[in-house]
């Protein structure tokens, strides 16, 4: 994270889009933003690191709050959930609500289902299936299905196909409620964005 600081400073004087910064420790957290960054992502939903949502509050920064299962080790290794979209639906609102109380304004708040994170590929496609549910919590919705797993499980490991399997999923997003994509084609979801929003 470090070394990624100078190009933060560099890019917070040149650029007018927020800068998003992929942290759940504090002190690295407290650093980004010192620098430039306006906008933290955070894994965990504040839940590997207490002292993150003050040093958003303080910072009057954005955050990405996103639901994952376990802890740092065990992650990938979780059990199956017996509703995960009511899961993932109880988890953000109190993740939200938690954040809101640490002084966190509902403005600054971005919520994320997760997907891929401790969840099994059709416990994935499920809660993808069901963005309406997220949306209607009130916050900007972002997803992330970029080259993830479960779309290996559904086509091949091609990384062209990976690329059109994803493309299928940012489509898909978006006609359920999403209103960030996070991507590794930036140009082909572009497209695929404004394409959609016209149709919708």
């Amino acid at each position: 994270m470090w070394r990624a600081l100078p190009v933060i400073e560099r890019l917070a004087g040149i650029v007018n889009i927020p800068i998003s910064v992929d942290t759940y420790r504090a002190p690295v957290a407290k650093r980004a933003m010192e620098a430039g960054a306006q906008m933290l992502n955070d894994i965990s939903a504040f839940r590997f690191d207490d002292n993150m949502p003050r040093v958003v509050a303080e910072a009057r920064g954005g955050v990405v709050l996103m639901h994952s299962r376990g802890s740092r080790e065990t992650l990938h290794t979780q059990s199956r959930m017996t509703d995960p979209v009511r899961e993932v639906q109880q988890n953000l609102v109190g993740a939200t609500e938690g954040a809101r109380r640490a002084g966190i304004l509902s403005e600054s708040i971005v919520i994320d289902p997760g997907i891929g994170f401790g969840k099994a590929p059709d416990e994935s496609v499920a809660v993808l299936k069901s963005l309406q549910v997220f949306s209607k919590l009130g916050y900007p919705l972002l997803v992330g299905t970029s080259r993830k797993s479960f779309i290996r499980r559904i086509t091949a490991e091609n990384p062209e196909v990976l690329d059109w399997g994803t493309a299928a999923t940012v489509v898909a997003a978006i006609m359920n409620g999403a209103h960030i994509v996070r991507v590794h084609e930036v140009r082909q979801a572009r497209v695929l964005a404004d394409v959609t929003d016209r149709l919708l």
